[in-house]
């Protein structure tokens, strides 16, 4: 009922333009959420659905059932799974990526054009913003309907990656007359404008790319004075969450900071410093001086934002290797690997995030290059 009445409120509201009354403009959000309420995509649409709605904008959501958002209404789509076999495990590219994630098999794909084409036929959107959804590209295709896209470096820069995690998105393609291509780069080029989070240190797009970029993911977060303590968000890392529980405790449990850990799939429950959260409490790094992650996108700009160092665990994939490796290079944070990931490496390269002042001289520079860019309301200008 809130997500219903605050979609009202939403159509209801109208827009003075040269004495005139117009209705408001209708916007369609697509993400492609894979771990609801939780992961980056899915932070990023709350935040852009109550931007819109601050805005007076119309806003409509498709995605999974299972995510809770406050502004717009919901339409339900089916979550996607991963595949059984997998042609690529690296996750290089930003092709092997999606495919990883179960979102370029051809049922999955065919499915979530017909559901996106249903809710456009019933909604009319004015425009659809999407987020790695690759069946809103393709359906603002069909339609005609200017599509706006959050990008980031991987899918412009060129790496070599099996074409077969491909096929699931030219059989789609085909099925609607549409050119084939070679890589999904050539499915954005369409798009009426695309954006991208991050100073060039962390987004190394080039300035012909015609990509806006944009400093912060959300709408600049206050940073608490003289912030203590810890943020530990684990979504991703490939342990239990029994053993990840475990990890923690045995590396900070009595420490003198206090610790705040989401950790999916374990119940709420306090230990002595240690509060262990059933659910994401991403708002805790505004009052905390470190956070430690799995390579979360919508974390790790927060944390620039913030200024505030950070220790990402990371694997092999595209985004979390980027992340942490960019982290160690400009030194505003460090890299833990998954394969080297127990409690005493988490412990000591904790300590030496902590023991040397450089990194938080060097993430306060980075919140400058961040800050520079502005936060997510510069999208209005282009709307």
């Amino acid at each position: 009922m809130h997500n219903f009445h605050a979609f009202i409120i939403c159509q209801l509201s109208i827009t003075l333009q040269g004495g005139g009354i117009l209705k408001a403009m209708k916007v369609l959000l697509t993400p492609l959420i894979t771990n609801p309420n939780s992961d980056a995509s899915y932070f990023l649409t709350r935040n852009l659905a109550s931007l819109f709605a601050q805005a007076n904008y119309a806003c409509a959501i498709s995605a999974p059932k299972e995510n809770h958002f406050h502004h717009g209404s919901l339409y339900p789509c089916t979550p996607i799974t991963k595949p059984l076999f997998l042609h690529t495990t690296s996750q290089r590219s930003y092709e092997e990526h999606l495919y990883s994630l179960g979102a370029l098999q051809e049922n999955t794909l065919k499915k979530d054009v017909d559901h996106l084409l249903s809710v456009c036929d019933e909604y009319k959107p004015d425009v659809i913003v999407t987020i790695d959804r690759i069946a809103a590209l393709i359906v603002s295709k069909i339609k005609h309907i200017p599509c706006y896209a959050f990008v980031n470096h991987a899918i412009y820069t060129y790496t070599s990656f099996d074409s077969r995690t491909l096929q699931g998105v030219n059989a789609t393609l085909s099925s609607y007359h549409l050119e084939q291509v070679f890589n999904l780069k050539s499915l954005y080029i369409s798009c009426a404008k695309r954006f991208a989070f991050g100073p060039i240190e962390t987004q190394p797009l080039a300035d012909d790319w015609d990509i806006v970029r944009i400093g912060v993911s959300s709408i600049y977060p206050r940073q608490k004075e003289n912030p203590q303590g810890v943020y530990i968000h684990f979504q991703d890392i490939d342990l239990s969450q029994r053993k990840l529980q475990k990890i923690v405790r045995e590396a900070f449990l009595g420490s003198k900071e206090n610790i705040i850990a989401y950790i999916k799939g374990t119940y709420s429950s306090k230990e002595e410093n240690i509060t262990f959260s059933s659910s994401p409490k991403e708002v805790a790094i505004e009052n905390v001086k470190v956070c430690i992650h799995d390579g979360n996108a919508y974390l790790f700009n927060q944390c620039l934002a913030l200024g505030i160092p950070q220790l990402i665990i990371a694997n092999h994939g595209y985004l979390r290797n980027h992340e942490g490796l960019i982290s160690q290079r400009n030194r505003f944070g460090l890299c833990l690997y998954e394969d080297e990931f127990d409690m005493a490496s988490l412990y000591e390269v904790y300590r030496r995030l902590c023991a040397d002042s450089v990194y938080k001289r060097n993430a306060m520079i980075m919140q400058a290059n961040t800050l520079q860019y502005g936060d997510l309301t510069k999208i209005l200008y282009y709307l």
